[in-house]
C-alpha cells in the first residue's frame, strides 16, 4: 500500500514497528513453550522415577498367610537379603525343598510319597515338583504337606527319606550284617557256630539290606560293629534259649 501511495510512510513505519512487536512476541511464546514442555518432561521423568521408589516400600506376600514372626519394627532399615517377617499359609499346605544329585531323578516322580522326620516325629509328603538346578548336576525335589502334624516352622532343616524303589526280598537287619572291602557279609548261625554269608544287596535304608542271596528262614546274628570284626568264620556261639 505504501508503494501505490494508498498509505503514509509514518503508518507505514508504524506498521512495521507492529509487526516486528508481533513477531518477537510470537517466538518469545514459541520459547516458552518450548521451555515448559522441557520442564513438564522432566517432571514426568520425576513422577516415574517416584513410582518407582514407591514399588519398593509396598511388600506383597507371595501366598495368603499369617505372620508367625517379625524381624523389623516400624522405622528400622530393611537391609536387602536379610527377613523382614516369617510368613506361614492358611491354606493349609506346607513345603519342603530337598536338593539330591541329578541321577536321583530316575528313581523319584511326581505323585510319589515320601517320609519327612522332626524330632521323633514322621509324617508323609508327597511329590508335587521336580526342579533341575544348573549348578552341581545337582535337582531340587519340592515336596507338599496337606498339614503339619510334625511341628515344622518356615526355614527349618528336617529329615527326609526318599525312596529309590521297592524290594521284594529278605531284610537283613543292619546290625547283623559286616560290610568289608571284599563285599557284604550276614552273620548267620547254624548249629550254634557262625556262617558269614555273603550277599549283594538290592536296595538299603538305615535299619535294613534287601537281598535276594539269602532265604528269609535263616537264622541270623547281631552284633555291634566292633563285635563283627573279631567273629571268625565257624566260632561258636551261645545263642538265646541253649545252654
Amino acid at each position: 500500500l505504501y508503494h501505490h501511495d494508498a498509505i503514509s510512510e509514518e503508518a507505514f513505519e508504524k506498521s512495521q514497528d507492529l509487526y516486528q512487536e508481533a513477531k518477537s512476541q510470537y517466538e518469545a511464546t514459541i520459547n516458552q513453550i518450548e521451555g515448559l514442555s522441557q520442564t513438564m518432561m522432566g517432571i514426568g521423568n520425576q513422577i516415574k522415577a517416584l513410582e518407582d521408589d514407591l514399588k519398593y516400600t509396598t511388600i506383597v506376600a507371595p501366598f495368603d498367610g499369617v505372620v508367625s514372626k517379625r524381624y523389623l519394627k516400624e522405622g528400622n532399615l530393611a537391609i536387602p537379603g536379610k527377613p523382614i517377617i516369617d510368613l506361614e499359609g492358611t491354606d493349609g499346605k506346607y513345603e519342603v525343598y530337598v536338593d539330591v544329585p541329578q541321577n536321583f531323578v530316575n528313581y523319584v516322580k511326581v505323585g510319589d510319597v515320601e517320609t519327612i522326620k522332626l524330632n521323633g516325629k514322621t509324617q508323609n509328603a508327597t511329590v508335587e515338583t521336580i526342579i533341575p538346578k544348573a549348578q552341581n548336576n545337582m535337582i531340587s525335589i519340592k515336596l507338599y504337606l496337606d498339614q503339619n502334624t510334625i511341628g515344622a516352622i518356615p526355614d527349618m532343616y528336617v529329615k527326609t527319606e526318599l525312596t529309590k524303589g521297592q524290594c521284594s526280598a529278605t531284610l537283613i537287619q543292619k546290625n547283623a550284617v559286616n560290610h568289608t572291602s571284599k563285599g557284604y557279609y550276614a552273620l548267620e548261625i547254624i548249629n550254634n557256630k557262625v556262617h558269614w554269608a555273603a550277599f549283594t544287596p538290592i536296595a538299603r535304608n538305615d535299619e535294613y539290606f534287601c537281598t535276594k542271596d539269602i532265604p528269609p528262614n535263616v537264622r541270623l546274628g547281631i552284633a555291634n560293629r566292633s563285635e563283627m570284626l573279631s567273629i571268625q568264620e565257624g566260632q561258636k556261639v551261645l545263642t538265646e534259649g541253649s545252654k
